[in-house]
Formats: C-alpha cells, structure tokens, sequence
C-alpha cells in the first residue's frame, strides 16, 4: 500500500516505509513550497498581463484592445481550475476555453481572433497540462 502526501514542490520526494498490521506501508513526502516560488508567480502574472495587453493596446488599437486582451487573459485563467482535474482536466479546459469563453469574449469585446489570443489560449492549455500532470495519480499500492 502506498500513501501519499502530497504538496507541490521542486525538490525529489523521500520515502519511509514501515510495517503495519502485516502489511508494508510506504508513505511518499514532498518537501513545502518553495517560499520564493510564490512571489515570482505572481510577478510572472502581472509581467504576461503587462506584455499581453501592450501587444492587444497595439494590435487593437488603444485602449480598448489592451482590456479586452485582459479580460481575454482573466477568463482564460478562470477556465484554469478544470485543469486540476486528474487525467482529462487540459482537455476540458480547452474546450471549455475555445466554445464557450472565447465565443462571449469576442461577442463582448468585438475583438477577432488572432495570433494573439491564439497564443494566450495555447499557452493556458499548457498550464492546464501542468495542473493536470501536477493532480493525477502516479503511484498506485
């Protein structure tokens, strides 16, 4: 039988086994979060907002396209909580990201599809892929 405990973090898990009632246990531990982990997240957001909705202020004309890439940008990552879901949450995700929140973003915005929020939408999805790889189940007991 195999326990996990799980928390996100860089570092290589270690194992202890044990044994209980007649049986062996091996419990996997990962180490916390790595503390400088968080704020570099959070700057890496505000720095894709920044350069995303620079490029939307210019490839849309004003200020205009700079929010509606933001908001493009906002509810993209909404849809990225489907991704925390094991083995086929990317791929909810994206559909749910390309029929339904791209449909109402445009309709909203008045924005056509570009290169630009083809980019932004690929590169959710691999942050979906991430989420999903980083919430499925590797060891089985």
């Amino acid at each position: 039988m195999i326990l996990i405990n799980c928390s996100f973090s860089f570092k290589e898990p270690h194992f202890r086994s044990f044994k209980k009632q007649k049986r062996e246990v091996t419990e996997i531990y990962y180490e916390d979060l790595n503390p400088y982990f968080v704020p570099l997240y959070g700057a890496g957001m505000v720095v894709g907002l920044a350069i995303f909705g620079g490029l939307g202020y210019f490839m849309y004309g004003g200020l205009g396209g700079a929010f509606a890439i933001i908001l493009v940008m906002f509810f993209y990552g909404l849809t990225g909580i489907l991704g925390f879901i094991p083995y086929i949450g990317f791929l909810v995700q994206a559909v749910a990201s390309y029929f339904f929140v791209w449909p109402w973003v445009s309709g909203f915005t008045h924005i056509s599809g570009t290169w630009l929020t083809t980019l932004i939408l690929v590169l959710c999805i691999i942050g979906g892929m991430v989420n999903t790889y980083l919430t499925t189940p590797k060891y089985w007991g």
